[in-house]
């Protein structure tokens, strides 16, 4: 740019220091004791202001335009209006070397050889701090967050807008260079100047206190270990963090750990909303091992959310329907593989038990993806080929009334004709058994997963699908959690008799036996007592075990659901102690500890909620 002269003006005194008003018409002067006021368009003095006794040392202007003020050698800061009227003058304790107004709060700094004050409008005193050397010059950031003052001995002090010094600065060899003019880098320069210093800008910002801009620096250049460091020891910048970090998560095509930044961040409803756009897309492309986790997640999300009084009630609903939704797509993703591909890595048995559990779990609604026809298909296949005759026939009838793809109708027909062929029952091997009144159940249930005599509901295994040897049982009204743990954890030792002849006197006899086999499990343990306590009939009667009962327990044959509040623990006993049964801390399905173990080998995770070996965290 090229500058041309407009007008010009000799002034009788010195110019320490001179000012425009914001819109540019007016220039202040600080000449000897006296301001001048100029008219910018034409050079013309408006008016000399008189109200200093010494010499006027410096000018600031208001961003605003309403006030502007001068510091003298008399010690004394005289603020004036725009109209040219001086309104308030207060003093330091010596000469005053700068002035500059706050441009956001229009605070007023004036400084002095040992101390600096700070007015603003809306109070009537003036706060003074002292200053270890004599204050040469100052300036407010673009924000007014924070006030730089430079001194004669080459120190530099970074105050807040309260006063109080945030960093000190001491610049090598500072005293035999004072520091004569100081002014701020504007916030777009500053990060230009800054790009790819990431360290330096943070030490900066820590330096002046400022953890919210180094929150957002390390967001920026996603130094996301950084950021949640910082996130652990100041919790309010939860939300700042781990939103941006869910957003560039999802940008990344991560959304199952986008997903977990939104509900760390406390965001319910983005975490939510993710959740269901990766349940139903897994859905629809088939990929049900994955929809079985995200319900799974959506139901644990559910849970958390039902902490909350006002929504307890509708989010337990939820809990319970997602949680089946996954059990029923955990389970279908075996029976999918088995009909698309032309092998299976699953057993006979175990797609049998798989595809008798569906039938019995797809009584009402049929969720979106899981087939009948596949789940017959598969059922009446290998109930043929492991001999439950009877059950075949019923799924080659039931095939019969549903629209069958084409690729299956040639293999229906021909084994809804051999199947004629076969006797008309079940084999008694695969007969299922309920552990809690010994009765064997048929294979196909009217009543579902429940057994037909006492209406106890099984416990599947979930990876074969078998009936667990698990009872499910409750706790006496009045017994807490925490005591029911206590109590099993006892193991008071169970009272048994010695071998020894046994005297049983009679009205007409009197007999003596060696006696080994007297004391039998029934007689010794009151669990099992409680099973057959009102056993049959139409309602079922839950297992309700006191104290004592609880006491009676060995702790290796109890298994505990754990769930977080609002729900209850969940207690099973083991009646086959032998028989190792193996729980998923995270998500408490029930494994044949030998089936867990090859699982986790193979995915080192549990195979239903994902939970890794390594991870400490239930």
């Amino acid at each position: 740019m090229r500058a041309v002269l407009t007008w010009r003006d000799k002034a009788e005194q010195c110019i320490y220091d001179l000012a425009f008003k914001p819109d540019g018409t007016q220039l202040i002067l600080a000449a000897g004791n006296r301001l001048l006021v100029y008219d910018t368009s034409d050079g013309t003095l408006l008016q000399p202001l008189k109200g200093h006794k010494d010499t006027v040392y410096c000018v600031a202007y208001a961003k605003d335009g309403k006030r502007f003020a001068s510091g003298s050698a008399d010690k004394s800061v005289i603020i004036w209006t725009s109209k040219l009227e001086g309104i308030l003058k207060y003093t330091h304790n010596d000469s005053i070397q700068c002035v500059s107004y706050n441009p956001v709060t229009h605070q007023l700094a004036s400084c002095s050889s040992n101390d600096f004050g700070l007015w603003s409008p809306e109070q009537k005193s003036v706060s003074k701090h002292k200053s270890s050397s004599k204050i040469t010059c100052c300036s407010w950031t673009n924000d007014g967050q924070y006030l730089a003052l430079g001194m004669f001995n080459g120190i530099i002090s970074i105050r807040n807008k309260n006063g109080e010094e945030k960093v000190k600065i001491e610049r090598p060899g500072c005293s035999l260079s004072p520091i004569w003019s100081i002014c701020w880098n504007p916030s777009s320069r500053w990060e230009n100047f800054w790009m790819n210093r990431e360290n330096e800008d943070a030490e900066t910002y820590l330096k002046i206190g400022d953890l919210k801009s180094l929150v957002q620096l390390h967001v920026e250049t996603q130094r996301w270990d950084e950021a949640f460091a910082l996130g652990e020891k100041h919790p309010e910048f939860k939300d700042d963090i781990y939103v941006p970090y869910a957003q560039w998560l999802a940008e990344n095509d991560r959304f199952e750990e986008a997903q977990k930044a939104f509900h760390k961040a406390g965001r319910q409803g983005e975490a939510v909303r993710v959740l269901e756009q990766l349940t139903h897309n897994a859905v629809v492309e088939s990929r049900f091992n994955d929809a079985a986790y995200y319900y799974w997640m959506l139901s644990m999300q559910c849970l958390d959310i039902a902490q909350d009084p006002a929504q307890k009630d509708a989010m337990l609903s939820k809990f319970h329907h997602f949680q089946h939704l996954a059990e029923l797509y955990h389970g279908y993703h075996a029976i999918q593989r088995y009909t698309e591909e032309p092998f299976s890595f699953h057993l006979p048995e175990t797609l049998f038990n798989i595809s008798r559990f569906l039938l019995h779990s797809l009584t009402k609604d049929t969720p979106l993806g899981i087939s009948k026809v596949n789940t017959l298909f598969t059922l009446a296949k290998q109930s043929k080929a492991l001999g439950a005759y009877k059950l075949a026939r019923h799924a080659y009838d039931k095939l019969q009334g549903l629209q069958i793809p084409s690729r299956f109708q040639k293999s229906i027909e021909l084994g809804s004709l051999t199947i004629r062929s076969k006797p008309f029952h079940d084999s008694e091997e695969l007969v299922p058994l309920c552990y809690r009144c010994s009765t064997n159940n048929p294979l196909l249930n009217n009543l579902g997963n429940v057994c037909i005599n006492c209406r106890q509901p099984f416990v599947f295994s979930a990876s074969s699908y078998e009936v667990l040897h698990l009872v499910e049982f409750y706790l006496e009204e009045g017994i807490t959690d925490e005591e029911a743990v206590s109590l099993i954890d006892l193991e008071a030792p169970r009272h048994k008799r010695e071998n020894k002849w046994q005297e049983i006197t009679s009205n007409n006899s009197q007999t003596l036996r060696l006696d080994e086999t007297v004391d039998s499990m029934g007689d010794d343990d009151p669990f099992t007592a409680k099973l057959s306590f009102e056993q049959g009939g139409s309602e079922f009667v839950p297992v309700v075990v006191s104290r004592s009962v609880l006491r009676s327990m060995s702790r290796r044959d109890v298994l505990i659901k754990r769930w977080p509040p609002p729900l209850q623990w969940q207690y099973f006993r083991s009646l086959l102690p032998d028989a190792s049964i193996t729980m998923c801390p995270s998500c408490f399905q029930m494994f044949h500890s030998e089936d867990y173990e090859l699982l986790v080998l193979q995915h080192t995770c549990c195979p239903y909620c994902r939970r890794r070996i390594d991870d400490p965290s239930p």
